[in-house]
């Protein structure tokens, strides 16, 4: 058999492949059992400290799994795939303002049909892996649970896709019967449709808020905090996917700024990023989170992240001094929290 040949079989997982590569690259197979062994004791050493310090880690699950995946190759058949592997169809989104040819993300869509018939076991165990690195897990897209946009294999772009029904409550009550309750940040941001918000109120969790989002000048958009409809959100200044408060307002023009002023009560643009973390404190919201980068209002230079790039993301390092300078931020904020809460400022 030729290398081609044998590479094919071991992409299908035949057993007599499976059983040739791990003989002849046990070394290398044993290496990286020992390199993920080391990673889960750090990690649950990592963790079991910053839960014994009252800090709870957030991790972020995607809706989909990377055609490249081991999920994909290990399971091909709780995916939508031909007998050689490939998907039939992928994931992506519609044309929209922002693409006139949509997007195609090339994730391979489940076959929810059987994974309902399976009780979605393999969502149970995704979750179960995941329930046990993080505290809480936000789950990416989650439009997608409600909805989905499937888009023929074969096509270069988003154009000619279908929208189809998702596996709604059914999956939901799934993942809350195997983490539990209270344990969920849905990422519900986008052109929400009615299913989609039934969807998220019926399972209780947390949806998003994002400020920078909030200041177009359009006093019934969501994202202010004056039209929060309920404490179940999460209120971020900025997502690690968007440009740092500071950077974002900085390419604003006067007349774009006024909506901001307004509201925030402010009259220059550097007070806009100590303002909007104030609002965020002052706002409903069960949770706030804000970035290092906004907290010390930090400029575009500092972004965390380039959505659909690879290269220079997440790579941003603070060298600026934890006690001299960010302590005291820190407190400074724990202080208005508690005045706002009415409870006083002593700490």
């Amino acid at each position: 058999m030729g290398r081609l040949g044998a590479l094919r079989y071991l992409k299908q997982r035949k057993e007599k492949a499976l059983q040739k590569i791990r003989k002849e690259e046990q070394e290398n197979c044993e290496f990286y059992c020992f390199l993920q062994y080391e990673f889960f004791r750090a990690w649950t050493d990592l963790k079991a400290y910053a839960n014994g310090k009252g800090i709870r880690i957030i991790g972020d699950i995607p809706l989909y799994a990377a055609l490249d995946s081991a999920d994909v190759w290990a399971e091909r058949e709780e995916f939508l795939l031909d007998q050689e592997g490939r998907p039939t169809v992928v994931a992506g989104c519609p044309p929209d303002a922002f693409s006139d040819d949509g997007q195609k993300w090339g994730n391979p869509i489940y076959d929810w049909e059987r994974m309902e018939k399976e009780g979605f076991s393999w969502w149970r165990r995704r979750m179960d892996a995941a329930g046990r690195l993080f505290d809480i897990i936000r789950l990416d897209h989650f439009i997608g649970f409600a909805r989905y946009y499937s888009i023929p294999a074969e096509n270069e772009n988003g154009r000619n896709g279908k929208w189809n029904k998702g596996p709604g409550r059914k999956l939901t009550e799934a993942i809350e019967e195997t983490l539990g309750k209270n344990r969920v940040i849905a990422e519900d941001l986008g052109v929400l449709v009615p299913a989609v918000k039934k969807l998220l109120k019926k399972t209780g969790w947390l949806g998003m808020r994002v400020l920078l989002f909030a200041f177009d000048g359009n006093p019934h958009n969501e994202h202010l905090p004056y039209n929060y409809e309920s404490q179940n959100e999460v209120v971020y200044t900025g997502t690690h996917d968007n440009e740092t408060v500071a950077g974002y307002f900085a390419q604003k023009t006067q007349k774009e700024l006024e909506f901001a002023y307004r509201y925030l009560e402010i009259h220059e643009r550097r007070q806009i990023p100590d303002a909007l973390i104030r609002e965020a404190y002052r706002s409903s919201a069960d949770i706030v989170i804000i970035s290092l980068q906004d907290l010390l209002g930090l400029s575009n230079e500092a972004r965390m992240n380039f959505p659909s790039t690879i290269g220079k993301n997440w790579r941003f390092l603070n060298r600026f001094p934890w006690r001299i300078i960010i302590v005291p931020i820190m407190r400074s904020l724990y202080i208005l929290f508690m005045m706002e809460m009415g409870t006083g400022s002593e700490i």
